[in-house]
């Protein structure tokens, strides 16, 4: 069994006090900024509690029962399109390199794949094997370097950039558009993670 194993579930109420602590502490991993912080549970339930049968949202979680993050996806049915946004805690790496910590050796330690590209791919599954997508999109500030990076690798490209469309820290910034063929999720080559949990 692979150790860095993720299961998707649905969410649930009680997923509330972990997703308004880690939006308030300002280190999360946010597709697009559109949570201003900081936020009461009552202010994300009412984003969050409201699943149609186009709209769907999971958290991601590791063998544990640790959480690690928060997808959520509305998908335009007479398209076969999916849009999704996401709200992950931060990488152990990135914390290393916020404090400063240089104890890891990058010899003798491989890099691990990060939780949200762990979670992607086991998402990217769901929605066009079965939910049968033709399409998936993402919408990311243009400053987040390592998310465009693990959306490249999982085989998007980028289609747009608009402009002046993300205000953060002061300003406004440029977000990127980047989208997912079915056809282009076929023909990427990937490693196997085993059959995608989805409860």
């Amino acid at each position: 069994m692979n150790q860095s194993y993720i299961k998707l579930r649905a969410y649930r109420r009680d997923d509330l006090s972990w997703l308004c602590l880690l939006l308030n502490q300002g280190s999360a991993r946010i597709s697009l900024g559109e949570f201003p912080a900081p936020l009461a549970e009552e202010q994300i339930h009412q984003r969050f509690s409201k699943p149609t049968s186009s709209h769907f949202q999971y958290m991601a979680e590791n063998q544990a029962g640790q959480l690690l993050g928060f997808f959520d996806i509305t998908l335009t049915f007479k398209d076969r399109r999916g849009q999704l946004r996401w709200l992950f805690a931060p990488h152990p790496e990135e914390i290393q390199t916020r404090t400063g910590d240089s104890s890891a050796d990058p010899i003798t330690e491989p890099k691990l794949p990060s939780p949200l590209e762990e979670s992607l791919r086991e998402l990217l599954r769901r929605l066009f094997q079965e939910m049968n997508l033709n399409k998936c999109i993402v919408q990311i500030p243009a400053f987040q370097d390592p998310d465009l990076a693990i959306l490249q690798q999982a085989g998007f490209t980028q289609e747009a950039v608009l402009r002046d469309e993300v205000f953060y820290e002061g300003r406004y910034h440029d977000a990127l558009l980047l989208g997912l063929l079915r056809e282009e999720l076929q023909n990427l080559k990937t490693p196997d993670l085993g059959s995608p949990r989805v409860d």
